[in-house]
C-alpha cells in the first residue's frame, strides 16, 4: 500500500489528520478544541490544511538527551536513582507511554 503525498495546500479529513499524526481520531478532535490545530470548518465538516499539521509537528517536537528521556519516562529523581535498568521494563514503559499517547 503506498503512503498519501500531500501538498501544502491539501485539506485532510480528520481522520486522514490522524493517520499522519499517528493518533486516534478522538485526539485530533480533542486538538482542535484546545485550539493547538487549526481547521477549516466547511458546512459541519472539518478539514485540516497540511500546513497546519506541519506546523504542528515544529512546534510540540522537542530535543532530550537520552538520561533525560528515560528519567522522564521511569519518573526517576535523579538525586537518588543510580544508573542501571531493566530492559524489559524499559520497553513495558515505552510501550505503555506510547499506547497512553
Amino acid at each position: 500500500m503506498s503512503e498519501k503525498t500531500y501538498s501544502n495546500t491539501s485539506l485532510l479529513t480528520i481522520t486522514e489528520t490522524a493517520q499522519c499524526l499517528n493518533i486516534s481520531r478522538e485526539m485530533v478532535y480533542n486538538l482542535i478544541q484546545q485550539g493547538r490545530l487549526g481547521v477549516i470548518q466547511l458546512n459541519t465538516r472539518f478539514k485540516v490544511p497540511y500546513s497546519e499539521i506541519e506546523r504542528f509537528i515544529k512546534e510540540n517536537t522537542v530535543y532530550v538527551s537520552s538520561d533525560t528521556f528515560i528519567n522522564q519516562i521511569f519518573d526517576v529523581d535523579t538525586s537518588t536513582s543510580t544508573s542501571s535498568f531493566n530492559s524489559v521494563e524499559l520497553f513495558e514503559k515505552l510501550k505503555e507511554n506510547f499506547n497512553n499517547g
